[in-house]
C-alpha cells in the first residue's frame, strides 16, 4: 500500500481513493477532518507553528502567511488522498457547504476542533513564548478594564468572546475580564 508523509510521518491512505460522489459522505468527511486533525495537532507541528508565528509579532499578513507556507503541504498530501487536487481546498469547503454537513454535530465538532488547531492555540502559545505569559494589555479601554497599559496577564478562561485574566505584573487589579477590540 502506499503510503503518504504527513509533518515527518507516515500515514497510511484510505483503503480505496474516493470516487466523486462518495467525497461527501458523512464517514469520508469525517475521515478527511480526523486526519487533518491528526496532522495539525501533532506536537512537532504544533511546536513548529508557535515558533514561526512567535516571530511574527501583531502583524496579522505576516501570521496569515506563515500559516499558509507550513499547512499548505499538510492540506495538500490529505486532499489528494481524498480525491481533490492538491490545491482543492476550496472544493472541499464549498462541497462541505453544500452538502450541510458542516452543520452536523460530529463534523461540526471536528470544524471547530481544526480551527482551535489552527488559530487559537498557535496565537496563545506564540505570545506566551513571546510575552512569558499569555498576553499583554496594549491599550486601555474604559474605566471599568481592570489592568493598567502594559500589564502583562495570563488567560485563564474564555467565555463568549471575553477573557478572564490574572495579572502577571504591571499595575491595575488582580484578575479580571477584558474583551479584544
Amino acid at each position: 500500500a502506499a503510503q503518504f508523509l504527513t509533518t515527518g510521518k507516515v500515514v497510511e491512505p484510505p483503503p480505496v481513493l474516493l470516487s466523486q460522489s462518495d467525497r461527501f459522505s458523512s464517514a469520508a468527511v469525517e475521515s478527511m477532518l480526523d486526519d487533518f486533525i491528526r496532522s495539525i495537532g501533532d506536537e512537532d507541528f504544533q511546536r513548529q507553528m508557535v515558533h514561526a508565528l512567535s516571530g511574527a509579532g501583531d502583524d496579522s499578513a505576516h501570521r496569515s502567511r506563515i500559516r499558509e507556507r507550513l499547512i499548505l503541504p499538510v492540506q495538500e498530501s490529505i486532499l489528494v488522498r481524498y480525491g481533490f487536487p492538491p490545491a482543492g481546498v476550496q472544493l472541499f469547503l464549498q462541497g462541505l457547504a453544500a452538502s450541510g454537513l458542516a452543520a452536523t454535530p460530529r463534523v461540526a465538532e471536528r470544524l471547530h476542533r481544526l480551527d482551535s488547531l489552527l488559530q487559537r492555540l498557535p496565537d496563545q502559545a506564540a505570545k506566551k513564548a513571546c510575552y512569558g505569559v499569555d498576553s499583554m494589555v496594549t491599550s486601555r479601554g474604559g474605566s471599568d478594564t481592570p489592568f493598567a497599559l502594559g500589564a502583562h496577564v495570563e488567560l485563564v478562561a474564555e467565555w463568549h468572546g471575553k477573557f478572564f485574566c490574572r495579572k502577571i505584573s504591571g499595575e491595575g487589579e488582580r484578575a479580571g475580564w477584558l474583551s479584544m477590540a
